[in-house]
């Protein structure tokens, strides 16, 4: 079963205005997509968005992406809110563009595009990968299916980020409106993307210390899979330290540990993000037994750790 991630709203977006061309809109509620003119002049308007992503802790490493979807949500349309018009969402490639920075004319401060606009197919952005969308009618979202350049991020350990522009930009007004991250309801009208995958792995770093905080040096740890009862791997500490490494992301896991001594513990479980999940506190443990203490992840169903989950 595929596991769904959504991020929401954008970490970074912002509108590239080919009129207003040394002019910074980073901070507006609102970015926009299409054409605009006057009597004399016409002009292009671009988006960019961006979102944070931390590759083998947001999706674990080793995982299959098997959708991605950018969402983009236009309030408002000239005309009809460009309703039935092809917008295209391509991958970019200057991921060092600053939100608070980029104009038409640069992605920042003293850097410029390759071509003004973001509008080098190969420097500034690729269209290798690109998708497209029609326009809905207004107070709807646009869709666009990303998969691939998602997965050339996941390849790439990058940030994922997107030029959104009309297909077909032109002397004639017509442009849509879209909520950024910066709107007061971001976090339900911003930019979001969606990303499903399975698998992936996991790993765990136990630590065992005695009740004075000395490291116990001879303990063997067993990872087992709580929903098979197969046992994975088996460590034994090294300075009070097993590291399990590539366990499977999508099953609950069962770390057990014995003892080559008796000691009297003082155990938690934490999540690698400082909360803690489990306590086994004064827990006596004779030497040469099969008396075993189970440090478990008590999430169900399992979510995706912050990043490694300490026992001790």
């Amino acid at each position: 079963m595929a596991s769904p991630l959504t991020i929401q709203p954008s970490s970074k977006d912002t509108l590239l205005h080919g009129y207003n061309k040394d002019t910074n809109f980073g901070a507006g509620g609102a970015i926009e997509v299409g054409s605009g003119k006057t009597p004399t002049y016409y002009w292009a308007e671009r988006s960019l968005v961006e979102f944070a992503i931390i590759w083998g802790t947001d999706i674990p490493v080793g995982a299959t992406l098997t959708a991605a979807t950018l969402w983009l949500y236009t309030y408002n349309s000239t005309p009809a809110g460009g309703e039935g018009r092809t917008y295209w969402a391509y991958r970019l490639l200057r991921l060092a563009w600053e939100e608070y920075q980029a104009t038409w004319n640069s992605y920042k401060t003293g850097s410029n595009w390759t071509t003004a606009g973001c509008g080098s197919d190969g420097n500034d952005y690729t269209s290798v990968d690109g998708a497209s969308a029609v326009v809905p009618a207004s107070q709807n979202w646009i869709n666009w299916d990303v998969l691939a350049q998602v997965q050339t991020a996941q390849a790439g350990n990058l940030q994922i980020a997107f030029l959104v522009k009309d297909a077909a930009e032109g002397n004639y007004t017509s442009y849509s409106s879209i909520w950024s991250r910066e709107y007061f309801s971001g976090i339900t009208f911003g930019p979001a993307l969606v990303i499903e995958y399975t698998g992936g792995d996991r790993s765990y770093t136990v630590r065992q210390n005695d009740e004075r905080g000395k490291p116990i040096f001879l303990a063997e740890c067993k990872a087992y899979n709580m929903t098979t009862g197969a046992l994975i791997d088996t460590k034994y500490t090294d300075n009070g330290i097993a590291v399990f490494d590539n366990l499977p992301f999508d099953a609950r896991v069962n770390i057990e540990v014995r003892w080559d001594k008796q000691y009297r513990l003082y155990e938690n479980v934490y999540e690698a993000s400082g909360g803690q999940v489990l306590t086994l506190v004064n827990q006596s443990h004779v030497q040469n037994t099969d008396d075993y203490v189970e440090g478990t992840r008590t999430s169900e169903p399992f979510t995706p750790a912050v990043g490694e989950v300490y026992v001790g």
